[in-house]
């Protein structure tokens, strides 16, 4: 009623336009605030607020094309506006525009020389190309300007770790945890993953039940003890640790797909399947779980058909690096299968297949899976 009584007064207000868009988008009645965003930019065309607000209601709907268009526009609206080829960089970034990313990038450096913030950005662009050289070169000189910046050791530490670069990594995450003291669950988590690519088991075991105390409501590092007691030589110790995650969180989509993941490694089909339908209960839309079904056909022996259920989901399914991580592990399971099975040509196919599936996953995923 305020915002009709506010435009019988002046109908080009264009701020009650803009609220009344925040309002709607609030209710999750997008149709209604984009319709807003329309209104107000043709009573001000040239008006940056404007472009801003619907750019960043774009990006929160995944919308990554019109959120960049938006983002164009600011810029040539305010071409030496920093936050503006910060924001046209993001969407750049989640469109694999990795050139035009870069090109954001630098223009944010002349805007912001001593920020570390434009090394930062191209380190993660460097990182999406599998420039990891540079991307570890771009971070080094972001230390430079901001050495107290526990994010950067941290990405730092990320490379290093995927690389197999593993001292520089554990000097980087202990540099964090004890010097930096950015002590968190997360940071703990990650810093378990690493102890435990080293091997050193009983340590990583120590992280990560720290990372559960911080943080009770996440499922990675209940899997990561989990992991350590199997490479322990001990299953029947990971059960309980399922079982505490799942307490911990007993409405989590993702806790039933890595309980399923577990129960499949132990050849537990029914309790398997058992999770999978929970998990699909609480996210219908989820391709994912048909995934996970498919990888349990195949490791049952069923490969062929868990190929196919697979090639199905892939066909229909929106890509992502989630997405074809789990395709890849049931073409392995399925080439495991194959292989026992008397038939190496075809173990030979599904395991090429998952090769290739795992490098998609890395050009599709850079931003969502820590590898």
């Amino acid at each position: 009623a305020d915002f009709e009584h506010a435009l019988k007064i002046d109908p080009n207000l264009v701020s009650v336009y803009i609220h009344r868009a925040e309002v709607y988008r609030k209710l999750n009645r997008q149709p209604e605030a984009f319709a807003e965003y329309e209104r107000a930019i043709k009573i001000d065309p040239k008006k940056p607020l404007l472009y801003n607000a619907r750019g960043a209601a774009y990006l929160a709907l995944l919308d990554y094309a019109k959120a960049r268009e938006d983002f164009a526009t600011l810029i040539a609206l305010q071409p030496t506006e920093a936050q503006n080829y910060r924001a046209h960089g993001v969407a750049s970034l989640r469109l694999h525009d990795l050139p035009a990313a870069h090109a954001d990038w630098d223009m944010l450096a002349k805007l912001m020389p001593t920020s570390e913030e434009p090394k930062y950005y191209s380190a993660v662009t460097y990182k999406a190309q599998r420039k990891y050289d540079e991307a570890l070169q771009a971070l080094g000189e972001a230390i430079q300007i901001k050495p107290a910046d526990s994010k950067l050791y941290l990405s730092r530490a990320q490379i290093n770790h995927q690389l197999g670069n593993l001292p520089e990594a554990l000097a980087d995450q202990a540099l964090v945890l004890t010097k930096i003291k950015d002590v968190r669950g997360e940071i703990l988590n990650d810093y378990g993953d690493l102890l435990r690519t080293m091997g050193n088991l009983s340590e990583a075991a120590v992280a990560y039940q720290q990372s559960i105390q911080m943080l009770p409501r996440q499922t990675d590092a209940y899997v990561g003890l989990a992991l350590v007691h199997i490479l322990q030589g001990k299953p029947d110790d990971a059960e309980p640790v399922f079982g505490q995650l799942m307490a911990a969180n007993p409405d989590s989509f993702r806790a039933y797909l890595r309980r399923a993941e577990f129960q499949r490694s132990r050849g537990k089909w029914k309790e398997a399947l058992a999770d999978c339908d929970r998990a699909a209960q609480l996210d219908p839309k989820s391709s994912l779980t048909a995934l996970l079904r498919a990888s349990i056909r195949a490791a049952q022996g069923e490969f062929r058909e868990g190929i196919t259920d697979a090639e199905k989901v892939l066909q229909t399914a929106t890509p992502d690096g989630q997405l074809h991580a789990s395709a890849a592990c049931v073409f392995s399971l399925a080439s495991q299968a194959a292989e026992k099975s008397g038939d190496s040509e075809l173990a030979r196919q599904y395991a090429d297949r998952a090769a290739s599936l795992l490098a998609e996953t890395m050009e599709k995923g850079f931003l969502d899976l820590n590898f």
